[in-house]
């Protein structure tokens, strides 16, 4: 169990780099099934330095968890994914953007865009591959309904490199009219 507190601090800084509190639940799985696990709080930093507080911080919000290999991902799907090994003796933090547009710091009303988490998402395939799926309107909303005619694009992104150099490549790109040229999408009823 693990939970991630980052550093709201330090806002005056948008160049310091990202800073969190990560706090673990430790102890043996007899002492745990027992209610008797203890509580570690550690403080990490940014692998490097490299991500740095005004990057994502000012309107982070972790839309979900997740495992991918040793780490535990924080997802904002308006901006992207903290990595942290939190089982490590000395864990730190690297961040990853998602390859979207983000939401401007200081975005007069950052939910006028809608909620992302109804268009986007981060996964992982059972071969233990991250993969980030993304549906963009072309009125540039992220959810909610759509003027008539307006059509979609759904790209499908993959995590590649090592932790020190993590980037997104597209896989694939369908847009709405390709959709209906698919085998099985046809225009007659049954």
């Amino acid at each position: 169990v693990a939970e991630l507190h980052l550093d709201m601090a330090r806002l005056e800084d948008m160049d310091a780099p990202l800073e969190a509190q990560l706090l673990r639940l430790c102890s043996s799985r007899e002492r745990i099934a027992a209610g008797a696990g203890e509580w570690e709080v550690k403080h990490v930093r940014a692998c490097g330095g490299k991500a740095k507080f005004g990057d994502l911080l000012c309107w982070w919000e972790a839309s979900m968890v997740i495992p991918y290999g040793s780490y535990l991902c924080w997802v904002d799907y308006s901006r992207g994914v903290i990595f942290c090994d939190v089982n490590h003796p000395s864990p730190d933090l690297q961040y990853v953007s998602l390859p979207v547009d983000h939401i401007p710091v200081g975005y007069p009303d950052p939910f006028s865009r809608g909620w992302p988490q109804l268009s986007r998402t981060v996964c992982v395939t059972k071969n233990e591959t991250l993969k980030f799926v993304n549906i963009a309107r072309s009125d540039g909303m992220l959810s909610g309904e759509s003027e008539p005619g307006s059509s979609f694009t759904i790209t499908i992104s993959t995590l590649h490199g090592d932790y020190d150099d993590m980037r997104w490549v597209t896989d694939t790109t369908i847009q709405a009219a390709n959709l209906w040229d698919m085998e099985g999408y046809d225009d007659q009823l049954p």
